[in-house]
């Protein structure tokens, strides 16, 4: 278990292990507080899918942002990758 300091404007520092699990070191980042029965859970949100047109009109789904995120053709290149090895 870790213990963090709440300062008088209810700031606190996450450890850097505790940023590098939400995938949040280095960047300003909301984060979602959840109270619970056995105290407060913090999560990373989810990363939002924003769909936009390709280049041949179809629609183009990317999940995140950055080097991270997925796109239509990453999903059809790892299924066909899947196949494969079938």
């Amino acid at each position: 278990m870790l213990r963090v300091k709440v300062d008088a404007q209810g700031r606190m520092v996450l450890p850097r292990s505790v940023r590098r699990l939400l995938h949040i070191d280095g960047q300003v980042a909301e984060l979602e507080l959840e109270e619970t029965p056995d105290g407060v859970l913090l999560e990373a949100p989810r990363p939002r899918a924003v769909v936009e047109q390709g280049e041949d009109g179809l629609p183009v789904v990317s999940i995140g942002s950055g080097p991270d995120s997925i796109r239509n053709d990453d999903v059809v290149e790892a299924i066909a990758k899947e196949r494969a090895q079938r």
